[in-house]
């Protein structure tokens, strides 16, 4: 049975703290236990879905539309290039 409302007060210590939770871990059952590890697991891997679709967005940023990689120095080697043939 789940008790709800305000249980703990501005003077309540550590300890009774302590005592309410070792009951409640104590009335759990291996099913709820089971069903909290799955929920957790079942987030983890949205969460992991998710960070991939970002970084495979971030992979076809970086390497272009078309899928070639852009290079940056090249266009900075012509800049000196062309720097270097005016001076």
């Amino acid at each position: 049975m789940m008790t709800f409302g305000r249980q703990y007060q501005d003077d309540t210590t550590f300890a009774e703290v302590g005592h309410r939770l070792d009951a409640a871990v104590a009335n759990l059952s291996s099913h709820a236990i089971f069903g909290c590890i799955r929920k957790a697991q079942m987030d983890l891997l949205d969460l992991h879905r998710h960070v991939s679709v970002l970084d495979d967005d971030n992979i076809r940023e970086e390497s272009g539309v078309d899928g070639s990689v852009s290079d940056s120095t090249a266009s900075s080697s012509s800049s000196l290039d062309s720097a270097n043939s005016d001076g």
